[in-house]
């Protein structure tokens, strides 16, 4: 069993004791509370991830957790089960995208967050390319239904609805290819509600998933959960001026900025994700989750459309 009061020990701690919660291990000291974090990533990983962090609070901003070095300078501290990282203890409550005034709150945090950003050198990565790869696959699974001689009604459904999502997502690719979209910086990867804490600060958390990319990404992730999860769903939504008035105090946008992010939020992501998984594997049938999950993108699809205002 990992010795995590040693593991604790050699970040230059006097642990009064470490306990596990779900994701990490809290650690009591004098200094106040400090997390054990498992980590999968490697040393080079965690490095680019400590310059992204340092870089947003030497730019003044409290918004994520800051890693704890060793006495020597190192990152992470091997155990006998795995490697581990050590940050300051973040508190908040999880984004509810309920409460607009957090919503706006978080934007604008997301702002300043890509503003720092922006300035650091990044590594070059054709980021479009994977866009690309997943209207390829959508393709190729209407033409791999096209050659088979059982269909099931999962399987109808996708041929009849195919064309709704194709036709934007090749029309995204055409916009994105001529608006030059590029890495611009350092992104979060995974900016979702269960990943922000609102408290005293905004806090974006695992940020496990960070790479080089247009920081627009971000912002449609995060616009793109609002749009399902709550927009569709309720009459008192935030616009997408709204939003991008927020986001905007901190990173002022260009026009081609807002017509790269129109331009992702129309590529059809999740529903691409969702059939290329099903069709991964055996589809005899549907599982009902995955069912739910298709009606939900045909459902709002023309909602998606009208809000970002390309209809």
């Amino acid at each position: 069993m990992e010795d995590m009061m040693k593991i604790a020990e050699s970040f230059g701690v006097a642990p009064l004791w470490v306990y596990k919660t779900k994701y990490y291990y809290t650690v009591r000291c004098q200094r106040g509370e400090l997390r054990l974090i498992p980590t999968l990533l490697s040393e080079e990983k965690l490095k680019e991830l400590y310059r992204i962090k340092e870089a947003l609070f030497r730019g003044g901003l409290k918004a994520c957790d800051r890693f704890i070095l060793s006495p020597s300078g190192d990152i992470s501290a091997e155990g006998e089960e795995g490697r581990y990282i050590m940050t300051e203890a973040v508190r908040g409550r999880s984004l509810e995208l309920e409460n607009a005034s957090a919503v706006r709150q978080v934007f604008t945090t997301l702002g300043a967050i890509h503003g720092i950003l922006r300035g650091m050198e990044c590594e070059r990565a054709d980021i479009l390319s994977d866009y690309k790869k997943g209207a390829s696959r959508l393709k190729g699974i209407k033409k791999q239904l096209g050659c088979s001689k059982r269909l099931n009604d999962f399987d109808l459904d996708f041929i009849k609805n195919y064309i709704d999502f194709y036709e934007p997502a090749k029309s995204a690719i055409d916009n994105l290819e001529g608006l030059s979209f590029s890495v611009t910086c350092p992104v979060h990867g995974a900016v979702k509600e269960d990943n922000i804490l609102v408290g005293k600060n905004v806090i974006f958390t695992d940020w496990e998933m960070f790479r080089p990319g247009h920081f627009m990404e971000d912002v449609a992730q995060l616009t793109g959960r609002y749009i399902r999860k709550y927009a569709f769903k309720n009459k008192d939504f935030l616009s997408l001026d709204e939003i991008l008035s927020c986001y905007s105090l901190k990173n002022p946008l260009s026009d081609r900025d807002i017509a790269i992010l129109y331009a992702l939020l129309m590529y059809p992501k999740r529903f691409i994700a969702l059939c290329t998984k099903h069709y991964s594997g055996p589809h005899r049938f549907a599982p009902g989750g995955v069912r739910n999950k298709f009606r939900e993108c045909i459902e709002q699809r023309d909602f998606v459309m009208d809000y970002v205002g390309v209809k």
